[in-house]
């Protein structure tokens, strides 16, 4: 008998339990409700991003080139399945305010400390550069996760938002609803407009506003 063998049988009279869970069913059947699947990716990613980071530590040490091939893999495999599931996810999904002050508290002390800031003025001047996604009314502000996480990691707050994502479809909408860039702050709208689908729009605030270029 295998390992694997060994372990199943012993966790067998349970492994049903683990496929009948709320939480995969709400995932199969579409009715998890999406803050419970945001604290999911966000808590994984966050998980995912220190486990790496264990592997990495481990190479170091290593001094068996099978060793070292093998962790390599495994390594190399996680941060693909990040970039291929998490990275694609947290872009969409975002992260509010209040995940941001519990679940990446430290990530924010770190932050603040690199910018010389108290803590109350680094997560305002994170609100201001980063916060403003809204997907459906009334919901919290939503961070872009993409820019937060770079610049919890390079403490920094560059203009990462313009990188999560090709302009090239929101450039040629631009040009076919005839807008210049310079035009879009002085563009009046009703909240109808808002909710539109992008595919059934006939003016170009419903992209603006769900990219998020309009906050």
């Amino acid at each position: 008998m295998t390992l694997t063998e060994e372990l199943y049988e012993s966790a067998k009279d349970i492994w049903a339990g683990y496929h009948e869970h709320p939480f995969v069913n709400g995932i199969g059947d579409g009715s998890l409700p999406i803050e419970k699947f945001r604290f999911y990716m966000l808590q994984d990613y966050l998980y995912l991003k220190d486990y790496v980071k264990i592997f990495a530590a481990i190479i170091q040490k290593a001094d068996d080139f099978e060793q070292i091939r093998f962790l390599s893999g495994e390594l190399a495999d996680t941060i693909g399945e990040t970039f291929r599931t998490h990275i694609p996810y947290m872009k969409r999904l975002g992260i509010t305010e209040e995940e941001i002050q519990t679940q990446m508290s430290d990530y924010v002390d770190d932050f603040a400390e690199a910018q010389g800031l108290s803590r109350e003025e680094a997560i305002s001047q994170l609100r201001k550069q980063y916060d403003g996604y809204h997907f459906t009314w009334p919901s919290p502000d939503i961070f872009n996760p993409y820019s937060l996480l770079n610049a919890f990691q390079d403490r920094s707050t560059y203009n990462y938002w313009f990188e999560t994502g090709t302009p090239t479809y929101l450039i040629e909408m631009l040009k076919k609803f005839e807008v210049l860039p310079s035009q879009i702050g002085e563009t009046d709208a009703v909240s109808t407009e808002f909710n539109a689908p992008t595919e059934n729009m006939n003016t170009i605030i419903p992209l603006l506003y769900q990219s998020g270029y309009l906050t």
